[in-house]
């Protein structure tokens, strides 16, 4: 079994005056320059600044509960249901 790939991730705050220069040097410039230099892709992501989302049903343990329900070993029955 081959390795995972690394992951390599950069963050930038990028004024909106600014930003159609910076997609245009990122597009002609720097992504090449990536592939060239090895990787395998080069991507964009942007994301909104904002209200952070509602957290509270990651602290829920039901999902975990039902998660572990089938699992031996983990508060579960096994697979089938029915004890031995």
């Amino acid at each position: 079994m081959s390795p995972l790939p690394t992951i390599y991730t950069a963050r930038s705050d990028v004024d909106s005056a600014h930003l159609a220069r910076v997609e245009d040097w990122y597009a002609r410039r720097h992504a090449p320059d990536l592939i060239r230099a090895g990787f395998y892709t080069a991507q964009v992501y942007y994301s909104e600044v904002g209200v952070a989302p509602d957290l509270q049903p990651l602290r829920d343990p039901r999902p975990r509960a039902v998660r572990h329900a089938g699992v031996p070993g983990r508060g579960g029955q096994g697979h089938g249901g029915a004890r031995p």
